[in-house]
């Protein structure tokens, strides 16, 4: 089978998977005045169980109103989805904000799960080749450049590299690199325990995430915490802000924070990093945070009841 083929293979799935997953015309008449196209990309275009759609926009996009939006603004996203309930949520069906981070909104609509992301690259290309493994490197392109607000729009374009292909044919994954790497290894062991990466692939993924995070460093705290935005953070409890933090002394110390190195005074403030842990805004309201939480629970299937024996069958017991 030729390269060609197998890419039409993969468009075909993409399109039929997305179409059945997510509601493009919502979308379109959502967002569009922000960009007049969008990405949607990671995990959700795989085969298996889908938790979110995760929407990006591209950098220095027009939207179709006119608005040159060189950087996504999440009060921007915030606008069009209130303006979308005001105009469209009687004909359409109404739009729920779950929760606001510093990086991502996450919304819902009739049961689907939106995640538009603040992360942003140039190209398709570009933020496909940045996420951290190799299964979820696959995105398309939406355009929501159809004549006409009922016209729901089409996939435009796929993209995946040469590692998701191979990810796709073997079944497992790997780490290929990041610009978050602490957040890579926190996923490495999520990854594994889904029996989507191989031990030995597990242990080389986390050893090839702590050379990137050596190699790269830290601007300064804000980086730091920039960084910190960009995990998962209910896979902490509330006392990993501690350790956290004396991670980031211990590499201020060695030379890994530039501003450290370079004589800035910055003040190392481990209030200010524990009450951004306890912000609001880096909360799931579902979750009980004071608790620790375990993984294993959060993300097991449902147990089935026990069925009730008959009244008939404790007589005869």
């Amino acid at each position: 089978m030729t390269s060609d083929k197998i890419q039409d293979i993969i468009d075909q799935n993409i399109q039929r998977r997305l179409s059945s997953r997510a509601n493009l015309l919502f979308l379109k008449l959502c967002i569009s005045s922000l960009s007049e196209k969008i990405w949607i990309a990671g995990n959700s275009l795989n085969a298996g169980e889908c938790h979110d759609i995760d929407v990006f926009f591209p950098k220095k996009g027009y939207g179709l109103g006119g608005w040159n939006e060189e950087e996504i603004d999440l009060d921007g996203i915030e606008n069009c989805i209130d303006e979308y309930n005001k105009e469209f949520s009687e004909k359409m069906g109404k739009c729920e904000i779950l929760h606001t981070s510093q990086n991502a909104i996450t919304a819902e609509f009739k049961g689907v799960k939106y995640q538009f992301c603040k992360y942003q690259k140039e190209t398709i290309q570009e933020l496909v080749e940045s996420f951290d493994y190799a299964h979820i490197q696959i995105g398309c392109v939406v355009d929501f450049e159809e004549d006409g607000e009922e016209n729901e729009p089409k996939v435009d374009e796929v993209y995946c590299t040469d590692a998701y292909l191979e990810a796709l044919l073997t079944h497992r994954t790997w780490y290929v690199g990041s610009d978050y790497p602490l957040g890579s290894i926190f996923r490495a062991e999520k990854y594994k325990r889904y029996g989507e990466m191989h031990s030995s692939e597990y242990k080389k993924s986390v050893v090839k995430a702590l050379t990137d995070l050596i190699r790269r460093g830290y601007k300064d705290y804000q980086d730091f915490k920039d960084s910190i935005g960009a995990i998962d953070l209910l896979l902490f409890d509330r006392s990993t802000s501690d350790c956290l933090f004396h991670y980031f002394e211990a590499c201020a110390e060695r030379g890994l924070v530039a501003s450290i190195k370079s004589g800035d005074e910055e003040k190392l403030d481990q209030w200010q990093f524990e009450s951004m842990m306890n912000d609001e805004e880096f909360q799931d309201p579902n979750i009980n945070q004071e608790k620790t939480l375990d993984l294993e629970e959060l993300f097991a299937p449902p147990k089935e009841e026990p069925k009730e024996e008959s009244k008939t069958e404790e007589k005869k017991e």
